[in-house]
């Protein structure tokens, strides 16, 4: 489960937490396979309630972007995640690229329904199991978050070619920032190399046989030589 953040106030927990339920309820509607309006509206309202979730923990952490020795202002990584969220707003939307950041809204709205209402009769008859399962499945579903951020890597350049208009530059936002952010933030950094090296094992032979593709591999590279500005205590 996520750690638990010292040196923030009841409040600011609880309103974390009302986002995180509002992120998990926004998620299942937008999961829902019947009703397809009902689905752009949770898609489009599940990204609203993320970028605010950014926002606000940006806020309370008291990011500010700082000068660094060239002049210039990184963003701290919650301004990244805003931009990412808004950017994706409308149709058509690309559901596999909310399934992280719903999974991890679970574990957060789990994590601090167990420690505060962990003696409740209706916890224990049916938030127990769950809270169980996440922490026996943790390594897995981590894992599977860093698995579909790679996936989706992938998917959103092809879909650029198809429809430009729509995802182009979602697809450049996604893989030039996103992707490196994820790759270097202490709490998923482990995962994606672990997804990274895998991929580098499968393409190994075809890089061996195709030189020429280097190329494009070591320019993709370089983007993950990425200057991170993450707060120590607000995490997920």
């Amino acid at each position: 489960m996520p750690e638990a953040r010292p040196g923030i106030s009841a409040k600011v927990e609880r309103n974390l937490f009302v986002l995180c339920v509002l992120l998990a309820v926004l998620g299942l509607g937008a999961y829902q396979p019947v009703f397809w309006n009902f689905n752009f509206y949770c898609w489009d309202t599940f990204l609203v309630v993320a970028a605010l979730y950014h926002l606000y923990k940006a806020i309370v952490n008291k990011e500010w972007p700082p000068l660094n020795e060239h002049g210039s202002r990184p963003f701290p990584t919650n301004y990244y995640c805003v931009i990412l969220c808004l950017s994706f707003l409308g149709r058509p939307p690309v559901l596999i690229v909310i399934m992280p950041e719903w999974i991890l809204a679970i574990y957060g709205a789990v994590a601090y329904a167990g420690s505060h209402f962990g003696g409740t009769r209706l916890w224990q008859r049916y938030g127990t199991t769950l809270q169980l399962y996440l922490l026996a499945y943790q390594e897995y579903l981590l894992t599977l978050c860093a698995a579909l951020e790679i996936t989706a890597g992938f998917l959103l350049p092809l879909f650029s070619m198809l429809l430009p208009q729509y995802y182009l530059m979602r697809a450049i936002l996604y893989c030039r920032l996103h992707l490196p952010i994820r790759f270097s933030m202490p709490e998923s950094a482990a995962y994606h190399k672990k997804m990274w090296e895998i991929i580098a094992v499968k393409t190994s032979p075809l890089l061996q046989a195709v030189p020429v593709l280097n190329i494009p591999v070591n320019y993709v590279k370089s983007w993950f030589n990425f200057e991170l500005v993450q707060p120590e205590h607000i995490r997920y």
